[in-house]
């Protein structure tokens, strides 16, 4: 089971020319692909890229949660995460977890030595393509 994915070629030869590249993915890299292809500004089209129907949807949050207990992380670590997979800043995070700035600091930095990442969306991402449920 693949899912096709078209990709614009980074250099259209003209306006009216958008050359697409298609290839297979296995459904468990479509996550990361979409990933790397935003991350890169990279055009691409989105309906294709779409694993095959789940037995059930299932919402990001879900998937987080499910997945970021089988991470050997702390507690505290866990919670930190699922602020920072909110979308919230150090400070924000600081402010809601009765905690400084530094901590949060601290916390995310062992988070992603944890994960083998450097950035929050390298931390996201392997959180949702990682651990398959």
């Amino acid at each position: 089971m693949q899912t096709q994915v078209s990709v614009q070629s980074p250099q259209p030869q003209t306006a009216s020319q958008q050359p697409l590249i298609y290839f297979a993915v296995h459904p468990e890299n479509v996550l990361q692909l979409k990933t790397f292809l935003m991350m890169n500004n990279i055009p691409f089209n989105q309906d294709n890229l779409v694993p095959d129907s789940p037995k059930e949807p299932v919402s990001l949050t879900q998937l987080f949660d499910s997945r970021i207990e089988k991470l050997d992380l702390s507690n505290r670590e866990r919670e930190v995460f699922r602020e920072v997979f909110s979308g919230r800043d150090y400070l924000e995070i600081a402010n809601r977890l009765f905690v400084s700035h530094e901590t949060i600091r601290s916390h995310v930095k062992a988070i992603y030595r944890k994960l083998g990442v450097k950035t929050r969306a390298e931390a996201i991402a392997t959180i949702l393509d990682c651990c398959p449920s």
